[in-house]
């Protein structure tokens, strides 16, 4: 399990952002270079590591191996159509008139996922190691499952076409060629025109020209991104917690791992609450007894929960740690708690890799 990224994935409220940061603690004292960045837009992530307004990479404190990323996926979306005007300056004026593009930066659907991996893609160099706090389940699935499908768009026929079509039409030119391309989109978008408006039209046209201009750079950004998540390197922590319903949401995210061509490296059961020693029980005041009695109940359901879900992992040959709670409220103590139970994971065995530095894009 020497793989370069980690990415943490579960559903919602079992502490996968704690354990994200904790990990990355753990590699770092390992004596790797590494990266946390997180790609779900609760963005909690400096919290946890005492880091109020991170935006980065930002060095943590008191550790000299780790740094954090929370993108701002408006920011970096700006800065990803800057560059790419860079490439393709003649498109600079239609870019930057577009509605749509002006929706693209303002956080459309998919926009934070894509900006957080070209990020993570053009620092990779810099780390030996990369943890990635995605965001819950399904969402996390999916930016599994993004590279290749945008890879799939890239480098399409039909994009090449369309930004053939749209360049050639938008070209003010008088060649013949243009003439025939104008009269086509005349009759085939006229009635597309007509019920979005010829402004939509004419920034989709822009948008997929700029797109075809700059399409190298665009499918550059993408490998690299598919390197990152590729399976054979990246490595899955599935994340769950003590209650009710875990096996099962274990279950369904092994299953759906496995449609985008992953397996889960680790399962770890996090707040996997002590034993109640219920002898005490009969030395307590008769108006304490109910109410420990309930207590001890419900950590005996946690710890059969947490047996069920160890369970269901060795049938998968998935590893299991588990983490107990622990009493502190700062997060900092926490994840510094967390990341000692962490120690001996399968990632201690990895030997870590010390490649060039190379200049930060941000």
């Amino acid at each position: 399990m020497s793989g370069r990224t980690w990415v943490c994935i579960g559903t919602g409220g079992v502490g996968k952002t704690t354990i994200s940061a904790a990990l990355a603690v753990t590699l770092a004292r390992g004596g790797r270079r590494t990266l946390v960045a997180t790609v779900d837009p609760a963005r909690r992530l400096g919290d946890t590591l005492g880091l109020a307004g991170l935006v980065g990479p930002t060095d943590v404190p008191g550790h000299p191996k780790l740094a954090a990323l929370a993108p701002d996926s408006a920011a970096g979306a700006r800065a990803l159509i800057e560059h790419l005007l860079v490439i393709a300056p003649g498109h600079r004026d239609r870019v930057q008139a577009s509605q749509l593009v002006a929706a693209l930066t303002g956080g459309f659907a998919g926009m934070h996922e894509l900006v957080a991996l070209v990020a993570l893609a053009r620092l990779e160099p810099s780390f030996d190691a990369m943890v990635i706090d995605a965001a819950p389940s399904r969402h996390a699935i999916d930016l599994l499952a993004l590279p290749a499908r945008l890879t799939e768009v890239i480098h399409g026929r039909a994009l090449e076409w369309l930004g053939e079509l749209a360049g050639a039409s938008l070209d003010t030119g008088g060649g013949l060629g243009a003439r025939l391309l104008q009269r086509a989109r005349h009759w085939t978008v006229r009635a597309l025109a007509s019920s979005i408006g010829s402004r939509t039209i004419d920034d989709a046209l822009g948008l997929l020209a700029f797109a075809g201009a700059v399409r190298p750079e665009l499918s550059s950004w993408i490998a690299g991104a598919s390197q990152l998540l590729a399976p054979a390197r990246a490595q899955i922590a599935l994340v769950t917690t003590a209650r009710h319903g875990a096996a099962d949401q274990v279950d369904q995210l092994v299953a759906a791992l496995a449609e985008v061509g992953h397996h889960p490296a680790v399962v770890i059961v996090n707040r996997v609450p002590g034993a109640c020693p219920r002898v005490l029980v009969d030395h307590l005041p008769a108006v304490y007894r109910e109410v420990v009695e309930r207590a001890a109940d419900e950590l005996d359901v946690a710890r059969a929960v947490t047996n069920t879900v160890i369970a269901r992992a060795a049938m998968r040959d998935i590893p299991v740690i588990e983490i107990p709670s622990f009493p502190s409220h700062d997060p900092v103590a926490v994840v510094s708690n967390v990341a000692d139970a962490l120690a001996d994971g399968p990632w201690s065995a990895a030997t870590p890799v010390t490649p060039p530095r190379v200049a930060a894009w941000s």
